[in-house]
């Protein structure tokens, strides 16, 4: 996965810290100074702006039926607005608004300010919002996928677990203050993404319609959410996981895992994308393994810059102004819809990528390998039926796959591991189909059943090397008996593989 650049906005004279998409995808709201700017999602162009009395909107959040969505400022208030852009509700906090988020399942909406933390809760009948003291300066909150739980982190590292009517349930102690919270369903849970009710994208919920769809089949509200993770990524570089429905300690704390200061978090497909200091989007496992570098926005800007210095007198002055600037991301957030997503800076830009997993796969005969999660290869004998899966050897981000035979080799992150297969119970070469061509299936006969317990497919670690040999470039990689064979643009070289004779 590699961040495409589709679209960028801006600069503006003051830094971007809020960026939203709406809950169809179509449109991307940004908080640009006092105002709301919605841009065409596809393309960027620029559609329409309200202005709002917030000074320096400081963040946006949409419910997730679409009908409203809130704003949050420096003003210290927060606006809820119906989708059309038109003034629902306004409350006021005693200082700034750091971060808003709204219930998945409700219209009620979770603000967090510097001193305290609002609960605005929506009926048919009335409108209420109720205040918390809090005990540090607030940072960040989350709601969890089923509305069940909401999370809001402090300064001096606390982070506070209410139920979703708002009462205490739990206070985890942290490494220290949490710049980002999210909740998560681990990888392997029955909804197979970040959320119960999520597309496969983004925690964000889906429309009414297709929750409903989701709860017959058991993976939406009703199912088990004891699994449910709340992750914590903190300003010290670290990132720390609970199980708030079930234990006030912290299941792990990964330390110095994260590459850069984080500023922003959000959950894409069953990983992690996270913003930060450096100027760069980096994508983890829930459990903070750093994958890969999605994209450079450093570079994108300088690119920005140019272009602004060609356009007049204005023009070099806002590069200037632009280049001076740091590039710290504040504003992050996934399409809802498609694998795209926004992100915003302090230089006062916002630049949108787009960022869809690869297929990684290869073939050779009948045997077939395939990457099935970014650090995950599943190896199947289509002659067999006989599959594995090769996880426990492979921690790092998977670029390329080959096979040969009864071999198989694996880029993953710094190295390229071999690995060779073989048929359990069985010294030769896999035993093939009596029938290959299914001539007895198209006679109307069903083939013989193959046999799978004698005959299990396993596999061995018999080689590795080091990927710096392949070079930057390597754009292929193909296995022969004894040669890794790299391609690079137009040349082609063979690095011997040292497979290990007893395997």
């Amino acid at each position: 996965m590699r961040g495409a650049h589709m679209w960028s906005y801006g600069p503006i004279p003051t830094a971007i810290t809020a960026v939203a998409y709406s809950f169809d995808g179509s449109k991307v709201y940004i908080g640009a100074g006092d105002k709301i700017v919605m841009v065409n999602a596809s393309t960027g162009q620029y559609d329409r702006a309200i202005v709002t009395p917030h000074g320096q909107i400081t963040s946006i959040a949409f419910s997730r039926d679409g009908t409203r969505f809130a704003t949050g400022g420096t003003d210290n208030y927060v606006i809820v607005w119906t989708s059309k852009g038109k003034p629902l509700f306004k409350y006021p906090h005693g200082s700034s608004i750091q971060k808003l988020a709204f219930a998945p399942d409700s219209g009620n909406l979770l603000s967090v300010a510097v001193d305290d933390f609002g609960y605005y809760q929506s009926t048919s009948d009335s409108q209420t919002v109720s205040k918390t003291r809090l005990p540090s300066k607030g940072t960040t909150c989350a709601f969890s996928n089923y509305s069940d739980l909401f999370a809001v982190a402090c300064a001096d590292g606390e982070i506070l677990v209410r139920d979703g009517d708002g009462d205490k349930v739990r206070t985890y102690k942290g490494e220290g203050p949490a710049a980002a919270l999210v909740f998560m369903m681990p990888p392997g849970s029955a909804s197979g993404v970040g959320s119960p009710t999520s597309t496969p994208y983004t925690s964000q919920p889906l429309s009414r319609s297709m929750s409903h769809s989701m709860s017959q089949a058991g993976l939406a509200k009703g199912s088990d959410t004891t699994s449910e993770l709340l992750i914590a990524a903190n300003v010290g570089m670290s990132m720390a996981l609970y199980e708030p429905h079930l234990g006030d300690g912290a299941l792990s704390i990964e330390r110095d895992t994260l590459v850069s200061i984080p500023l922003q978090m959000q959950v894409y497909d069953r990983y992690l994308l996270v913003t930060g200091v450096d100027g760069r989007v980096h994508l983890y496992t829930h459990r903070g393994h750093h994958l890969i570098t999605v994209c450079n926005v450093t570079g994108h800007q300088a690119a920005m810059e140019a272009s602004l210095a060609e356009q007049g007198a204005e023009g070099v002055e806002a590069a200037k102004s632009m280049k001076e600037r740091e590039n710290y991301l504040y504003g992050l957030d996934v399409c809802p819809t498609r694998p795209e997503f926004v992100i915003s800076s302090s230089s006062g830009a916002v630049v949108c990528f787009s960022g869809e997993f690869k297929v990684v796969h290869a073939l050779y005969e009948t045997y077939y390998a395939q990457r099935t999660s970014l650090t995950a290869v599943r190896v199947r004998n289509m002659a067999t039926g006989h599959r594995l899966t090769i996880d426990t050897e492979l921690t790092e981000y998977i670029s390329k796959v080959a096979v040969y035979k009864g071999l198989v080799a694996v880029l993953s992150g710094r190295k390229v591991k071999v690995f060779s297969l073989t048929e359990r119970g069985s010294r030769n070469s896999p035993p093939a189909l009596a029938d290959p061509l299914g001539a007895t299936a198209l006679k109307g006969k069903r083939p013989p059943p193959i046999d799978t317990t004698d005959h299990a497919l396993v596999h061995r670690l018999v080689a590795e090397l080091d990927a710096a040999s392949l070079g930057s470039d390597c754009n292929l990689i193909c296995l022969t008996a004894e040669h890794l064979v790299v391609c690079s643009g137009s040349q082609v070289r063979c690095i011997p593989t040292v497979i290990s004779k007893t395997a």
